[in-house]
């Protein structure tokens, strides 16, 4: 089973959303402004329509929604294991 797995994501900064994964650090987000969330572990961010150009969504900001804080995954030893198919 992944390290991931078996621990607590590291908590979300009350004042800053914006850098999930170090792997990802030159990606920015804000939290949204209008939920206000009194915990640091579980959170939410949606995707800035009206910042945009254009209709194709950047995976950086795609809406997303976090429990138990965010997990450390390295892109480069992350291996989709889904049996769906």
């Amino acid at each position: 089973m992944p390290a991931a797995n078996l621990a607590m994501g590291r908590a979300l900064p009350e004042s800053e959303y914006g850098m999930p994964s170090k792997f990802e650090a030159h990606v920015k987000r804000r939290r949204t402004d209008v939920f206000v969330n009194k915990q640091n572990f579980s959170d939410w961010s949606m995707t800035p329509l009206h910042q945009q150009h254009g209709t194709v969504t950047p995976n950086g900001l795609i809406y997303e929604r976090h429990h138990n804080g965010v997990p450390e995954i390295n892109p480069d030893e992350h291996a989709s294991r889904s049996t769906a198919w």
